[in-house]
């Protein structure tokens, strides 16, 4: 018996609490989906080849991805095009936004908040696999809580904060 349509619909969004006090609800963006999209030019060949080695199955070690400081401006794009999808509320649009339609533009975002937007949404690798996409976004947003509550200074969220 095939699987209901009511089931097929995509996961909840998570209500993230970024650097900057604001919040958007996010998703885990597709990666895959995005460089196989025709729409893929903003994705750097170093982000594609390693993708294209995991669908191919390709069993070797993965190359180090040194980020040199040519490749920082294709990086914020990547950047930028992650923030996009894997924020489904506001709507991050790029150039002028009409807020009154619940859109942002992604220039409105702070570099920081786009940071961990992206280590959010960005699936993980084999050694994060047990952690699920609420679990990151729960423990990005005590991270968050933490910080601007320690006056900028990291720290381990505590056991209250856990309980």
């Amino acid at each position: 018996m095939a699987t209901p349509a009511a089931q097929w619909k995509r996961q909840e969004a998570q209500t993230l609490k970024l650097p900057s006090g604001n919040s958007v609800d996010v998703y885990e963006a597709d990666i895959l989906g995005m460089i196989m999209s025709g729409d893929n030019e903003d994705v750097p060949d170093f982000i594609t080849a390693q993708v294209m080695r995991g669908v191919s199955g390709t069993k070797t070690k993965a190359p180090n991805l040194d980020i040199t400081p040519d490749k920082l401006p294709e990086f914020g794009q990547f950047i930028d095009r992650v923030v996009r999808a894997g924020v489904v509320s506001p709507h991050v649009v790029v150039g002028e936004a009409d807020y009154d339609a619940g859109q942002i533009s992604i220039d409105d975002l702070t570099f920081a908040d786009k940071f961990l937007i992206f280590q959010v949404v960005m699936p993980q690798g084999e050694a994060q696999a047990a952690i699920t996409f609420r679990q990151r976004v729960e423990k990005a947003n005590m991270g968050v809580v933490d910080y601007r509550e320690n006056g900028g200074g990291a720290t381990e969220p505590t056991t209250e904060d856990t309980e």
